[in-house]
């Protein structure tokens, strides 16, 4: 979403700095509380500023500021904030049935941190509700992950919005086959522990991280690969419970780094080399090898994929009993 005003946008930064640093500077909840809810109170709700906003700056201030509600663990000002009932991650519940699994996640994971990557989009869905729609970096634990998420606002009155629905849409997916949705809060993002990270968009360092299927005893398994660049589409490995990732470099010298994929089959591995072209992944080369050789050898999993020249690389791949060494043209893409 793009802010045209520069006094708004500097009021917005202004209003968060504000806003943390009181969170910072008080020294219990209660009074923590009361406090935020005088600058919500002084900031927000009663200054023409944001009352000449339009509905859509509104909803996405709101946002942040619900985002910054968590990281400081202002459960009361996440009350006010919700409706009596609301749509929360896969689920029809009470605010107090809302506040209780935040409260529960809060008390198991102190730590708990999210921050909203990238922009937000906001949509209107009628005369009194709006969607808006973005990606939160969750840290809790041991999951770190990027998670699609939305919220739902409703206009009460003239200018008080409440949150009147709150998920991600992985969650209200899952969240039916399983009996409690704590679970999903808080299993339902863990990634193993195989991520890398390169310039694979060519804008800047990036994250790829393993989403394994959720169920381990799934026969058509599907492993996504999922990037901390919102812009990236996601990448299915399809047949798969798991995947190993690698930084091939700039393979095409276009200033953005390749990563292949390997999926053990028995014996054998195999590699699939993907590379960001024109706003999507296009797959460089896909090869089988000798994966008894790669799981021996660390440098034997590097060594199968091989720069060989301007606009070439040799691969190790296995034809039926033999292996033989294959110079791929990576610059007809």
């Amino acid at each position: 979403m793009k802010i045209a005003n520069k006094n708004l946008y500097l009021f917005l930064i202004g209003f968060l700095f504000i806003f943390f640093q009181s969170c910072n500077n008080n020294d219990n909840e209660e009074n923590d509380g009361n406090r935020i809810d005088e600058i919500i109170n002084e900031k927000l709700g009663q200054t023409s500023s944001f009352d000449e906003m339009s509905d859509t700056l509104q909803i996405a201030h709101l946002v942040r500021v619900w985002n910054g509600c968590h990281n400081v663990k202002f459960l009361d000002n996440l009350d006010n904030m919700y409706a009596s009932s609301l749509f929360f991650y896969g689920e029809d519940r009470s605010k107090y049935d809302a506040i209780q699994i935040k409260r529960n996640l809060f008390r198991r994971y102190p730590e708990y941190f999210q921050r909203i990557i990238g922009g937000m989009k906001v949509r209107k869905i009628n005369s009194t509700e709006y969607r808006c729609e973005f990606t939160k970096y969750i840290s809790v634990g041991n999951i770190t992950a990027p998670v699609p998420s939305y919220i739902v606002f409703k206009k009460i009155g003239d200018n008080q919005w409440l949150i009147v629905a709150e998920s991600d849409p992985e969650t209200d997916i899952k969240v039916k086959s399983v009996k409690d949705s704590m679970q999903v809060l808080e299993k339902i993002y863990s990634i193993s522990s195989v991520e890398i990270q390169g310039n694979f968009s060519g804008k800047g360092l990036e994250t790829i991280y393993v989403f394994p299927p959720e169920d381990d005893q799934c026969v058509d398994c599907t492993t996504s690969l999922i990037f901390s660049n919102e812009l990236l589409p996601p990448i299915d490995i399809k047949g798969t419970k798991d995947a190993s990732l690698l930084n091939e470099g700039d393979l095409d010298g276009d200033g953005a780094d390749e990563f292949s994929v390997l999926v053990k089959r028995g014996n054998i591995a195999r590699i699939t080399i993907y590379t960001f072209k024109r706003g999507e992944w296009k797959v460089l080369k896909k090869f089988d090898t000798d994966y008894v050789k790669l799981s021996s050898d660390e440098q034997a999993r590097r060594d199968a994929i091989q720069l060989a020249g301007s606009g070439y690389i040799n691969i190790q791949k296995i034809e039926g009993d033999s292996s033989k060494v294959e110079k791929v043209n990576v610059w007809e893409f």
